[in-house]
């Protein structure tokens, strides 16, 4: 797109290549790039699945579906999706085993170099997870995937991560979809969700529960714990109407809800945003960061929602409360740094816009530090004037409060030029 003008590389490890962790970088007119890790293995199968495919998922005898090559995957195997092939819906329900074992060892389905193919349609839901014990350590990388406008419950969510899962570079959908969840959710620790291109999620005039990224954790009946590690990067979220770009949220009653930390969202582009950009929302603990964040018309309201902020940034980090958490706490951080704002907040619900809303624990720290914030349509730098007590900052202090630009908006008072 024009705002990130990213490219994909493909390539391809050589037979001869030794087996662990070995450097790849890229040479190009410019130099060469910083070096990333790429675990070679010997375990694990490359197959494939096409279009009149004979059925043996080789690349000669390819399975005649995605779901049947989907079946036959085991801990390590990649699935290559030829052009061409399509699928309604790709459940995970077949081999109930890839919950168990070492997770962390990736299923991988993707699209062949090269290829396009749909999974999902406006009425059906793409990428399912249909029982317990299955989801785990996969990744979905370069499909077109849709989420199901007529579905509850998680209808509507195009891909659900759990723990260990990626979504890389696919293209997301789910026009007038309106439940309780997200077009892609994810849950669980060490999730990586990079590279997406995310637009038409959600109905026009919907409610508020339903968002275009929707990260959350496990609501249970057993002992509440932290899940940890997720990373929302190079995504491009656009003219989506889901309240919410990447909604972080987990705290929702009468079950336990875990705990959910560390997310660092970084690089992201979001333009024509209903609700907030991002919200570091109630259940959110640990070190969270917004990074190099490209925010453009967001906090904007399509119709009436029911739904009461519109803002870049919605800061109510805290331990979950319902019920109250009983685990072990330790400091809460929310860092702010070097995002670019263009105007933030609705005509329609203009006592609740501005660019940052704060609703969270006295002892959450937070830093707002070299950010460039242009808020030329009449809203305010802070949405609520509450000072201190979990509102916004109540005093100065250059080494949290620093460096921004204001432009349109008179700078709060706590922040240091």
């Amino acid at each position: 797109n024009a705002y990130q003008q990213m490219g994909c590389v493909i390539f391809q490890v050589a037979d001869t290549t030794p087996l662990g962790a070995q450097p790849i970088m890229l040479t190009t007119a410019g130099g060469v790039s910083p070096a990333l890790s790429f675990t070679v293995t010997a375990t694990g199968a490359i197959k494939y699945a096409a279009v009149g495919g004979g059925g043996a998922g080789t690349y000669a005898s390819p399975y005649n579906s995605i779901q049947a090559g989907i079946d036959a995957l085991e801990r390590g195997d990649v699935l290559y999706v030829r052009d061409g092939l399509n699928i309604g819906v790709a459940m995970l329900g077949v081999n109930s085993h890839w919950g168990h074992g070492d997770i962390s060892i990736p299923i991988t389905v993707t699209t062949y170099p090269g290829a396009t193919s749909q999974v999902g349609t406006p009425t059906q839901t793409g990428f399912q997870i249909l029982r317990s014990g299955t989801g785990y350590g996969m990744t979905y990388a370069k499909f077109k995937v849709y989420g199901d406008h007529l579905a509850g419950g998680n209808g509507g969510q195009a891909i659900t991560l759990a723990d260990y899962g990626r979504a890389i570079g696919n293209w997301i959908s789910a026009p007038g979809a309106n439940a309780a969840s997200g077009g892609l959710g994810a849950f669980g620790s060490n999730l990586f969700i990079l590279g997406n291109e995310m637009t038409q999620v959600g109905a026009a005039g919907g409610g508020g529960l339903y968002h275009v990224m929707y990260i959350y954790g496990r609501r249970h009946s057993g002992t509440a714990y932290v899940e940890s590690g997720r990373e929302i990067a190079w995504n491009y979220l656009h003219d989506n109407y889901a309240n919410r770009g990447i909604n972080i949220w987990n705290d929702q009653g009468p079950a336990v809800n875990n705990a959910i930390a560390n997310h660092n969202v970084h690089d992201n582009v979001i333009v024509n945003q209903d609700g907030d950009a991002i919200y570091f929302g109630q259940g959110v603990v640990g070190a969270n960061f917004a990074t190099n964040n490209t925010l453009i018309n967001v906090g904007t309201k399509v119709a009436l929602k029911d739904f009461a902020s519109f803002t870049a940034f919605d800061i109510r980090a805290t331990y979950p409360s319902v019920p109250a958490w009983t685990g072990p706490k330790s400091p809460i951080y929310v860092t702010i740094t070097g995002n670019v704002l263009k105007n933030a907040g609705t005509v329609l619900s203009p006592s609740a816009s501005g660019v940052f809303w704060f609703s969270q624990t006295p002892d959450v720290v937070i830093v707002i530090k070299g950010n460039r914030f242009e808020q030329t349509n009449g809203f305010p730098a802070v949405v609520t004037d509450t000072v201190g007590s979990g509102g916004q900052p109540s005093a100065p202090d250059p080494t949290r409060y620093s460096g921004n630009t204001w432009i349109g908006v008179t700078a709060p008072l706590w922040d240091t030029p």
